[in-house]
């Protein structure tokens, strides 16, 4: 569906989650661009959150779909989001394509971001999306996060079992994490 109407779905879907008290997080996907159409302008992106943000929608997770970040393009971009939106809270979803989305994890954390989608074993990524491989794996953001001095309370011994569980069921191409396998 183009911008326009994903926006419009958007409205309905405040529309409706307001009528029945539910709390809403929005997703702006490719933002830091796509194989189909380059990197994203960050006014593009500025003008997308204004839209989401006038419909009273102020958590919204940043999507990173094709793994096309680089960490000074997510410490640029929320710089300025930051100083555009004080009140917006983010989320951010990172894929590994290029094995940077623990990096820029690093980066996002720097803003005090402490909203973050991971996958289990770094499930491979969407089927729709050319490129798109798995996101960071929850067990290397567990590692990470716990060796940068983080507590999160999460036990990476069982989510490494689940993940090893889900492998036998699933099959080993499905994933890109490899510490799961070790613990």
């Amino acid at each position: 569906m183009s911008i326009s109407e994903s926006i419009d779905n958007l409205k309905n879907i405040v529309s409706m989650s307001d009528k029945n008290r539910m709390k809403l997080r929005a997703g702006l996907q490719c933002v830091w661009g796509s194989h189909y159409n380059g990197t994203t302008d960050q006014k593009s992106i500025l003008k997308r959150l204004s839209d989401i943000m006038e419909m009273g929608i102020s958590r919204i997770s940043l999507c990173d779909t094709t793994g096309m970040a680089r960490p000074n393009d997510v410490s640029s971009l929320l710089d300025i989001i930051y100083k555009t939106f004080p009140e917006i809270k983010i989320s951010m979803h990172l894929h590994n394509t290029n094995g940077l989305g623990l990096l820029n994890l690093n980066e996002a954390l720097k803003f005090d971001i402490n909203e973050i989608d991971t996958s289990m074993g770094g499930i491979e990524g969407s089927p729709f999306i050319k490129g798109s491989s798995g996101n960071i794996a929850t067990e290397e953001t567990i590692y990470m996060l716990d060796n940068l001095g983080y507590d999160i309370g999460i036990d990476i011994k069982k989510v490494s079992k689940i993940s090893r569980k889900l492998e036998k069921d699933i099959g080993e191409s499905y994933f890109s994490g490899n510490l799961y396998k070790m613990i």
